[in-house]
């Protein structure tokens, strides 16, 4: 009796092998599904989809399930790289035509936080002119700056150059401090209004070799003497502006 039992399923074990070889399933199939999966979900799609295609081509049925599986997956991360490059077109774009509201945008994210804003930055060395400041760009847009004083990280500021004029209007809500003009350009001092950023005040800069756009912190001008002149008013200039009525007024409140 025994014997009959092992005899039965000696033949059951060799029937399975008969049917899986019938299957057409080569030893390799198992680890290329996973590595066509494991590329899929690293995002290298070509390399998945190319793995994938030699997986259909010389594995059996054994392997549909995970076929259909990594299909999607495929397909999932396909839809997402092309979401992300239309995102970043679109970023590319408002770059390009609206570099001040995007200036603004990046600035004010996280409240006007710093960390994480700008990679690699550089702090000058002792004996330089610029001394105590660590300064970098924007990576995507090199015209937009942030600079900080490094002992103090919360006394900072972002600028932006541009050839499009800038405005206060760019800032959300706001509240125009003053205007006034001096050596032939413009100047326009605006508060940030919003709850979050009522510690942020815009330098607005409009002169014949371009416009500058600047988001700074409250203490900063104390650790910058040549941008805190750029925030005085002169005699003459505070004369001229108080004959023409241009005295600080709240700001419209942008929509």
């Amino acid at each position: 009796m025994p014997s009959t039992r092992a005899t039965s399923v000696a033949v059951a074990v060799a029937v399975a092998l008969v049917a899986c070889e019938n299957r057409g399933e080569p030893p390799a199939c198992l680890d290329q599904r996973q590595e066509a999966r494991n590329l899929a979900l690293r995002g290298e799609i070509e390399p998945a989809q190319r793995l994938l295609d030699q997986v259909k081509q010389s594995c059996g049925p054994n392997s549909q399930s995970d076929i259909q599986h990594i299909t999607k997956l495929i397909a999932e991360k396909t839809a997402a790289r092309e979401r992300q490059r239309q995102l970043e077109q679109s970023k590319n774009t408002e770059l390009e035509q609206f570099p001040s509201r995007s200036f603004v945008e990046w600035a004010t994210a996280r409240a006007g936080a710093t960390s994480g804003k700008v990679p690699g930055l550089t702090c000058a060395e002792r004996g330089t002119p610029d001394f105590g400041f660590c300064e970098g760009q924007r990576p995507e847009a090199p015209a937009m700056r942030l600079r900080y004083w490094q002992a103090q990280p919360e006394a900072y500021r972002y600028s932006l150059t541009t050839e499009l004029p800038p405005s206060c209007q760019d800032l959300g809500e706001f509240r125009q401090v003053r205007a006034w003009s001096r050596e032939g350009a413009s100047y326009e001092l605006c508060e940030l209004t919003n709850r979050r950023l009522r510690h942020l005040t815009a330098l607005i800069v409009h002169a014949a070799t371009g416009y500058e756009m600047y988001l700074f912190s409250q203490t900063y001008p104390n650790f910058d003497p040549a941008f805190e002149r750029r925030l005085r008013i002169v005699a003459a200039a505070a004369s001229g502006e108080a004959a023409s009525g241009e005295e600080a007024r709240p700001g419209r409140v942008s929509p």
